[in-house]
């Protein structure tokens, strides 16, 4: 309810959609997954990702996108 009278709905920022309606036999599978979604992202916004571990590369990709753009990044995770 905030956010309705509070936000400038005509400003665009950038978003990390991640959705985790499926299920996976093992962690993994969930970090494969995860790096794929990362990797989606990275390109679509033709940024580089280097670190291995899964949290570093998300913390990266968020970084990365948002000095590219100059703008804070929404990350929607469901």
């Amino acid at each position: 309810m905030y956010l309705e009278n509070n936000w400038n709905w005509n400003e665009k920022y950038p978003v990390i959609r991640i959705s985790f309606d499926t299920t996976f036999k093992n962690a993994e599978e969930l970090n494969e997954y995860i790096k794929v979604i990362q990797d989606k992202y990275a390109k679509n916004y033709q940024v580089k990702l280097h670190p291995k571990h899964i949290g570093t590369r998300m913390m990266k990709l968020i970084e990365n996108i948002s000095e590219k753009t100059n703008k804070k990044l929404v990350l929607i995770s469901r």
